[in-house]
């Protein structure tokens, strides 16, 4: 973490429509573009997420194409692609399927693309997305109100994403997910109190489940998690705590 223990503001911007303020942001790998989650306003056509580039201290809004999902619609999470190139996002499709949306990025022209309308249960919510480094596949962590949380991998080859694998493991519901610097691991933190976190080792198109990480001080719902080469760093709302996995 840095040493510094002051932020300064040295940018704002206005926003027109509703964001979920409960969710995560994006930077691309550059932090060039900034991707924030939106709800819909009532509306089918919407945009999911709104989208920022960045000069400077500056940030100018661009413009994303709209897409038709359900009217109840919230973006629950946004991943960059490795060479953001592909922002894609999810959240509850208001009961409706292609709850992943993806759009490609040239410069500052956004395309959207199809959407991966794999909704593994009707009404699922999309709560975390993650790209491996080598951008050969994603792991998109779903929630819903039956209470049987998953966690679905696709293989990526060009525009098409494929489902290679399910987990049903999960015993509670998921609130981050991370692969690890060279994408041999898989982090996912739940909102367990007593084991919140999850261990998958990563071999080929094969998620493999290997262990489960108590937290010592009994808090679920954590607000962030991290996945390094060593271990991994996760937040709470007011603790920060590394951890050396055992995979």
């Amino acid at each position: 973490f840095p040493s510094h223990d002051t932020c300064a503001s040295v940018a704002s911007v206005t926003v027109t429509s509703p964001l979920t303020i409960d969710s995560n942001l994006a930077w691309d790998n550059t932090s060039t573009y900034l991707a924030a989650p939106v709800y819909s306003d009532g509306s089918v056509a919407f945009v999911p997420i709104k989208v920022w580039s960045r000069s400077g201290d500056a940030l100018t809004e661009l413009s994303l194409p709209t897409t038709t999902i359900g009217a109840a619609a919230i973006t629950r999470a946004i991943s960059w692609n490795p060479d953001g190139s592909v922002v894609m996002c999810g959240g509850n499709g208001g009961g409706s399927s292609g709850t992943l949306q993806r759009y490609s990025r040239s410069g500052t022209t956004f395309t959207k693309l199809g959407a991966v309308t794999d909704d593994p249960q009707a009404g699922s919510t999309v709560i975390g997305i993650a790209y491996n480094p080598a951008n050969t596949l994603v792991a998109v962590a779903f929630t819903n109100s039956s209470n049987s949380p998953l966690i679905n991998l696709y293989s990526i080859s060009g525009t098409t994403y494929t489902r290679v694998q399910q987990y049903t493991g999960l015993t509670a519901a998921p609130r981050h997910i991370h692969f690890d610097s060279n994408g041999s691991r898989l982090i996912v933190s739940t909102a367990s109190t007593t084991a919140p976190f999850w261990y998958f080792s990563v071999s080929g198109t094969t998620l493999t489940f290997v262990g489960q990480q108590t937290n010592g001080g009994g808090e679920g719902e954590y607000a962030s998690v991290v996945a390094t080469s060593e271990g991994f760093w996760s937040t709470a709302v007011s603790t920060a705590t590394s951890y050396t996995s055992d995979f």
